[in-house]
Parts: structure tokens; C-alpha cells; sequence
């Protein structure tokens, strides 16, 4: 019966440390991210993460490549290609399984790609364009991608509105100073946060260039164009971005500037 998870199971399911235990809760985390309280959804969210890594290292042992960047990147991105695909999980295979397919397609299709850009840049003598396939996906937050028992919701976010001052307390307890730099950026936020809170929130995240955020980063519309630029000017992986930002969502989305509207409210 689907509904709220029971005090045993949030025990049992976010308490177990394990790994033998934690291979056996597969099914049971998804069923608590689908069904569980927020709280219990971010925290079997959280250990599925973990799990999905581990897998992707196995699966990624049996293959043979000459780019440890694609390998490493492969890893840290499987949770965020597992959950974009979750929508197919028809819920009568195995979650485990499902997921190994999941992560073998993925890493071939990864190898081939990486391989023609290999073969292209070698023929050209350098990168014309340093985007791949992949920093061209629209970001995606994988809770949102799972089916929720609970009312649906529509968050709306009003530009109008001021920041609380219980906002930056959210975001300062919840939140590591990068994380919390680069989500707001990548929101389109950063520049409601008062200057004072700015220079003191750059000042905790060392080495970045000046000035930072660039300022031309206004400009852009969608969160993905700033988040590709962020990655140019800080000589980061998209990956690494992608993900502070997929984590970053279920934070920024409880700040006072969202407006939770029930379904059926116009727009």
C-alpha cells in the first residue's frame, strides 16, 4: 500500500551502514523515494546516490579505455543518468538490474561518443567547440522526475518577491559555501542577495577568478547557458556543476521566494 513510509522502515532503510545490507534495500529505497516523507525522500535518495556510484565503478571495471576523465566523470554523474531514465521503470524488474542496464548502455554510448571526439581532434589539431552531447541536456532535478503519492505541487518563482532573512539562514545551515555560490548563480538569484552577504559568501569559496560571477552571465536565460559558463570561467566539469546543482534544488526550492501554488492556479 502506497503511502507515507512507517517509523521501522526509515529506520531499517536510513540507519543500515552495511554495504551487504544496503545491496538488499535496492527496491526498498525506491519505494520510500516514491512514497516516503520529504525528509525520508532525501535521505533514500541520498543512499541511492551512494549505491549507483558503487555500482557504476563495477561496471565500469569491465570496460578498457584510454580516458580516465570519462571514467571518473561516468561515476560521478550515474545518479543523475539513472534518475533521468526513471520514468521507464516499470516497477516489475528488479531496481538493481534495471539499474546495471541502465549504467551499461549509458557507458557505451559514453565511449563511442568519446571516441569520435577523439578521432575528430586529432584530425583538426584542437577543439572547435568544448561542449559535449551531454553539457547541451537541459539540468534536471531527478526528484522531480519520480512519481510522488502526495498532492502535486507547481513551485513558481516570483522575482518580485524579497529574500527573508530566514531565507539566508536556510542557505547558510543547509548549505556548503560553493554549493551555495554556484546554485544561486545558476538560479539567477545570486544578484537579489544583498552585497554584504555577496562579498562575504565569495570571501568562504577560495580561488575564484575576479571578477566572479562573470558579469555577463546576466544575460543568459536558462539556468543550463549559466551553468556551462560557470564551468568555462572556473575550469570545472559541467558534471560537477550539474550535480551541485541537482542537490542545490531541494533547498532552493523551500526558500520563502517560492510560491507553492496547488495545481489547477493560473499561471
Amino acid at each position: 500500500m502506497q503511502g507515507h513510509a512507517t517509523r521501522s522502515q526509515e529506520r531499517s532503510l536510513l540507519m543500515s551502514g552495511s554495504p551487504s545490507s544496503e545491496s538488499r534495500d535496492w527496491d526498498a529505497l525506491v519505494r520510500m523515494v516514491k512514497n516516503g516523507s520529504e525528509e525520508q525522500r532525501r535521505e533514500a535518495w541520498g543512499k541511492l546516490e551512494r549505491l549507483i556510484r558503487q555500482l557504476a565503478r563495477g561496471v565500469v571495471a569491465k570496460f578498457s579505455s584510454d580516458s580516465r576523465q570519462v571514467v571518473e566523470d561516468f561515476i560521478e554523474e550515474a545518479p543523475a543518468i539513472v534518475f533521468e531514465r526513471f520514468d521507464k521503470f516499470d516497477g516489475i524488474r528488479r531496481f538493481k538490474p534495471w539499474v546495471t542496464q541502465v549504467l551499461k548502455n549509458a557507458l557505451r554510448d559514453r565511449f563511442r561518443s568519446h571516441q569520435r571526439r577523439h578521432k575528430r581532434e586529432r584530425f583538426v589539431g584542437k577543439l572547435v567547440c568544448s561542449k559535449s552531447e551531454d553539457d547541451e541536456k537541459p539540468i534536471i532535478n531527478p526528484l522531480e522526475l519520480i512519481p510522488d503519492s502526495r498532492p502535486k505541487t507547481d513551485w513558481r518563482l516570483d522575482f518580485e518577491a524579497f529574500f527573508e532573512q530566514s531565507d539566508f539562514v536556510l542557505l547558510e545551515n543547509q548549505l556548503r559555501p560553493r554549493a551555495r555560490v554556484f546554485s544561486l548563480i545558476m538560479a539567477g538569484l545570486w544578484s537579489y542577495v544583498p552585497v554584504h552577504l555577496q562579498e562575504r559568501w565569495l570571501a568562504e569559496v577560495p580561488g575564484l577568478p575576479d571578477p566572479f560571477p562573470p558579469p555577463e552571465i546576466a544575460s543568459l536565460e536558462e539556468p543550463n547557458e549559466r551553468l556551462n559558463m560557470l564551468a568555462e570561467v572556473l575550469n570545472e566539469q559541467p558534471s560537477t556543476l550539474r550535480m551541485i546543482w541537482h542537490r542545490a534544488r531541494l533547498v532552493l526550492q523551500k526558500l520563502k521566494r517560492f510560491r507553492n501554488h496547488d495545481e489547477g492556479c493560473g499561471a
